[in-house]
C-alpha cells in the first residue's frame, strides 16, 4: 500500500520565488498552449519581476504546497471587493500543481488553505475563471467537486 506523502500549505515567503517563479512559467506555458493565447509572458525573468512586485503590493496571496523537500504546488490570489458580492471576496488567479503530484489531493489542500484564508478574512465568497474549453473540462470538474458552481458570463479582457 502506497503511503500518501505529508505535504503542507503555507505562505509563501521570499525564499520561495525562485521555484514559484519556475512553477508560474510552467503554468502560463500550459494555459498558452492549450488556448493558443500568446499574450502572456513566460519568460522566467518577467515572471520573476512580476511576482516579486505583486508582492510587494501585498494586495496578492500566494499559498505553497510544500513536500517537506520541495516545493510542488501553488496558488495565487487576491482580495476585491464588489457589491454582487456583498462586500470581500477572494479570486483565485492562479493554481498550479507539479505533474508528477497532480492527482495526489495537492490541487484539494491547496484549495482548502485558500478556503481557510478566506475565513480568517471574511470574504463571502472564493472565484476562478477557466476557460470554458474542452482542454479545461478536467479543471472545471475539479473546482465542481470542491463545490464551485458555475455562475454563467463570461471573462472579457481588453489589452491596455
Amino acid at each position: 500500500m502506497e503511503t500518501k506523502p505529508h505535504i503542507r500549505i503555507r505562505k509563501a515567503s521570499e525564499q520561495d520565488i525562485p521555484a514559484l517563479t519556475e512553477m508560474a512559467s510552467k503554468l502560463l506555458q500550459e494555459i498558452q498552449l492549450a488556448t493558443h493565447d500568446l499574450d502572456f509572458d513566460v519568460e522566467p525573468l518577467p515572471v520573476r519581476r512580476h511576482l516579486e512586485d505583486l508582492l510587494e503590493r501585498g494586495s496578492y496571496r500566494v499559498l505553497v504546497a510544500d513536500s517537506g523537500s520541495e516545493q510542488i504546488g501553488f496558488a495565487g490570489l487576491f482580495e476585491g471587493h464588489a457589491l454582487y458580492a456583498g462586500g470581500a471576496l477572494g479570486t483565485i488567479t492562479e493554481l498550479f500543481v507539479k505533474p508528477q503530484w497532480r492527482e495526489k489531493g495537492v490541487g484539494r489542500q491547496l484549495l482548502a488553505g485558500i478556503f481557510e484564508l478566506a475565513r480568517r478574512q471574511g470574504w463571502r465568497r472564493v472565484e476562478v475563471t477557466t476557460p470554458p474549453l474542452p482542454e479545461f473540462e478536467r479543471i472545471m470538474h475539479f473546482y465542481q467537486c470542491e463545490g464551485f458552481a458555475v455562475t454563467g458570463g463570461r471573462k472579457l479582457r481588453r489589452l491596455m
